[in-house]
């Protein structure tokens, strides 16, 4: 099936620690830009491509979930009508198409309005975006250039319907005539209500996945010629259902590698994995697509099981929209896909060990792109101000990148300088970040949902009967020992300190260690005396806003700013309810002073959040002048 439910049964979270296809052809193109860009999270300013490649995406998906026929030519795209209420489409008026032609003119006719959508979400995005490219802007694309990416989507999807009315409809057009789409996880349809991986959790919704009533109109068993509406019905691809909040994604049985597929084509009795992509191949991202597909092929298999209908993979292609190209892809042998099974585990595990010590943070390796040096490459990194890999002009180019309009043409050093930390902060580096604590463990639990969303194990320490922590893992599966510890007296060594909710807690990861109580001295701290909170002074460098709903169906929101204190970078978060109009105002280039800001931890690395009861932000915009410049009552 092309969606799965998440690993130890637990809540969905989009992981930090799990390999996924993108994070693969990241530390591929280079290693050290993967653990800067998505184990830190320090995003670069965003570009209209990486607003339009989404929505383009889900403008075709909801072209392909409709039924050529249901409804008047004239009729508004199913989508549209969704995007604007919300609701189940209306259907009717429509006659049944009898040629290939009269389903092309069906989808043709709908190209436009989904393109005019199409530019007025991203206008929406782009302006709620807070990290920008400068130089860039929403305008660039017009409603034809969407058009021209829509109908090269139909024109592809349109190839495969031919193809499979010249053979007849493949092997399983006897099952489509008894009993409609006879895959477990069918191909999404506006004419049908969408099928959540975990339907329990919908408001309303008890039905299991698997008992989701059929609800595809029977056909009569025969063995007439295939209609080119059962063609297209047939040839419809799996994709992203744009109704279903909940992740549509494959988990590894194992729980450290997830994916979520574009489309699979299943109509010839063995799958075909298609990933969508808007522009034409010609860019130096379209180096990663054979790792990308070749991973996805590799996860596909690794996940079927009994039930699967299809269990082979015969392609792989990756669909350029502003080309209408259809570059297909080597698909790994079997014996090939048995190694890949080490490989990626090994990468995994490279992945989780590199942590907030620059000791064990990966090399950095850049791999030049298409037609371009190593150098130009580096260029492209965000995070190259921080890097030791590059020349000094590229550090200082990074550098200019993010820093207000009159500190520009200040050097590194000087810089520095600027950011020494006021009253009361102390410099990121020495955040307190691990202590040693003993006590008695017990209550064990899990897994069950961090407030990431990710499933955990944990437990209860105590030092009496009114001091006591809880004790989490890190991140899913980072220290499994705790799953089946024997209650009773141990010292935690090298645990990592932490609050939420106002609530002193500790947690664990491949750095901690597990002895019992007395086998050996060392310093240990008291449990009500951890170190939960911290004051920082930095430059803002990375600005990101993350929203969406929650497998419940309720929406959640999560602002983002990384500070660079001239030496080392940390995250800070807030959460929907805390976010303040102070916190969403905040831009990059900004000069930040944050007290009493909570300690936290994820994927390894330290991170702040703030209270909105405990920490003060104070923000000096873009334009902050050099320290000495500056009246001493706000210095």
């Amino acid at each position: 099936m092309p969606v799965g439910m998440p690993p130890l049964g637990g809540p969905v979270g989009r992981s930090r620690m799990r390999l996924s296809a993108s994070g693969l052809v990241s530390w591929e193109r280079c290693s050290r830009q993967w653990f800067h860009r998505t184990k830190q999270g320090l995003s670069g300013p965003i570009n209209p491509e990486m607003i339009l490649g989404i929505i383009v995406e889900d403008a075709l998906v909801s072209l392909l979930m409709e039924d050529p026929g249901d409804r008047a030519l004239d009729a508004k795209p199913c989508w549209i009508e969704w995007q604007d209420d919300y609701s189940k489409p209306n259907d009717g008026g429509g006659e049944e198409p009898e040629s290939l032609q009269d389903i092309e003119q069906y989808l043709l006719a709908r190209i436009p309005a989904c393109a005019a959508k199409v530019i007025e979400l991203g206008a929406k995005k782009w302006k709620e975006a807070p990290f920008r490219s400068p130089e860039r802007d929403w305008s660039e694309k017009s409603q034809d250039y969407v058009e021209a990416l829509l109908l090269a989507g139909i024109e592809l999807q349109l190839e495969e319907v031919e193809k499979c009315h010249a053979a007849g409809g493949g092997p399983h057009l006897s099952k489509w005539r008894e009993n409609g789409d006879p895959h477990f996880v069918r191909a999404p349809r506006w004419c049908e209500e969408p099928r959540f991986p975990i339907p329990e959790k919908v408001p309303g919704n008890s039905l299991k996945l698997a008992a989701i009533k059929i609800s595809e109109e029977t056909q009569s068993k025969d063995e007439s010629e295939i209609t080119w509406f059962e063609a297209w019905k047939i040839a419809r691809p799996w994709v992203k259902d744009p109704r279903v909040w909940q992740p549509q994604r494959l988990y590894h049985p194992d729980g450290w590698a997830a994916g979520e597929l574009d489309m699979l084509l299943r109509w010839q009795g063995k799958a075909t994995v298609v990933d969508i992509k808007s522009g034409d191949g010609s860019s130096g991202w379209s180096t990663g697509l054979a790792s990308q597909l070749q991973f996805y092929q590799w996860l596909y298999l690794r996940t079927r099981t009994e039930e699967s209908l299809i269990s082979e993979v015969e392609g792989i292609e990756g669909w350029y929209l502003g080309s209408k190209d259809r570059h297909e892809i080597d698909i790994w042998s079997a014996e090939e896909l048995i190694q890949k099974d080490e490989e990626l585990h090994s990468i995994w595990q490279a992945m989780t060990n590199a942590d907030g010590d620059k000791e064990t943070w990966p090399e950095a390796n850049p791999s030049a792109w298409k037609g371009e040096s190593v150098e130009e490459t580096c260029k492209r990194c965000h995070a190259r101000f921080i890097c030791d890999f590059v020349s000094e002009e590229l550090s200082q180019e990074g550098l200019i990148a993010i820093l207000p309009p009159r500190m520009k043409e200040l050097s590194r050093q000087q810089v520095q300088e600027k950011l020494q930390a006021r009253e009361p902060a102390s410099p990121i580096s020495v955040i307190p970040n691990r202590v040693n604590v003993e006590g008695r463990i017990s209550g064990k639990w899990g897994p069950m949902s961090n407030h990431f969303g990710e499933p955990v194990h944990g437990a209860v320490l105590s030092t009496g009967a009114k001091s006591s922590v809880v004790v989490e893992e890190m991140a899913p599966g980072t220290f499994l020992e705790l799953k089946d510890l024997a209650d009773g007296n141990w010292l935690i060594k090298n645990a990592a300190p932490g609050v939420w909710r106002n609530s002193s807690r500790i947690y664990l990861d491949s750095r901690s260690s597990l002895v019992k109580s007395g086998e050996e001295d060392v310093e240990v701290t008291r449990i009500g005396l951890l170190p939960t909170r911290a004051n920082v002074d930095g430059l803002v460098v990375s600005r990101r806003t993350a929203k969406g709903i929650r497998i419940d169906g309720k929406p959640w929101t999560m602002m983002t700013c990384h500070l660079w204190d001239g030496n080392h970078t940390i995250e800070v978060v807030v959460f929907g309810w805390g976010v303040t109009e102070t916190f969403a105002d905040i831009t990059v280039g900004d000069r930040v002073l944050l007290t009493g800001a909570e300690l936290g931890w994820r994927a390894g690395l330290p991170q702040l959040r703030i209270s909105p009861r405990n920490s003060r932000i104070e923000v000096r915009s873009r334009d902050w002048q050099p320290m000495d410049e500056l009246p001493d009552s706000i210095q």
